[in-house]
């Protein structure tokens, strides 16, 4: 196969056909930049556990967050709960769905009757379609 690549400045959007897509950039680590992204009404923001003020910004007023959130407690590499709840808070999303949970998050009824209105546990065959 021909792959051709293409660097993605996380400071300026790209298009993929005659989509806009909005680089968001975050940390995993002190150690790791990692890059999310906003495609229109959506934000997709997984294996982080920092992001600035300014990149969140990119994505207020999203319809749509997709946001990970490891397990309660502090991790080296991940946003907890309350980081993905404070986020979503933040951009006032309308859904936000919970990914790359681990199994130390508690038992899925119990925690998704404790989650706000429009907050979601993400699952294995989910589909979020975008508006065009």
């Amino acid at each position: 196969p021909e792959i051709e690549l293409h660097e993605i400045d996380t400071a300026k959007p790209f298009r993929v056909g005659d989509v806009e897509i909005v680089p968001v950039s975050g940390h995993h680590s002190e150690r790791f930049e990692v890059t999310g992204f906003r495609i229109g009404p959506l934000a997709y923001l997984t294996d982080m556990n920092r992001i600035d003020e300014r990149e969140i910004d990119k994505i207020r007023g999203v319809d749509t967050l997709v946001i990970n959130a490891l397990r309660k407690e502090p991790h080296l590499s991940h946003f907890t709960l309350d980081d993905a709840l404070r986020i979503s808070r933040a951009v006032s999303s309308n859904v936000t769905y919970l990914t790359h949970v681990s199994h130390q998050m508690g038992r899925h009824a119990e925690e998704q009757a404790a989650l706000p209105e429009g907050v979601y546990f993400a699952y294995d065959g989910l589909t979020v379609e975008i508006p065009e």
